[in-house]
């Protein structure tokens, strides 16, 4: 379960760079 949330947290961090860059 770790493992999920590690993956969702990089994925979550990597979507809210390309929001932010996306502005």
């Amino acid at each position: 379960m770790p493992e999920t949330v590690a993956i969702f947290l990089d994925f979550l961090s990597v979507s809210l760079e390309f929001f932010v860059f996306d502005q």
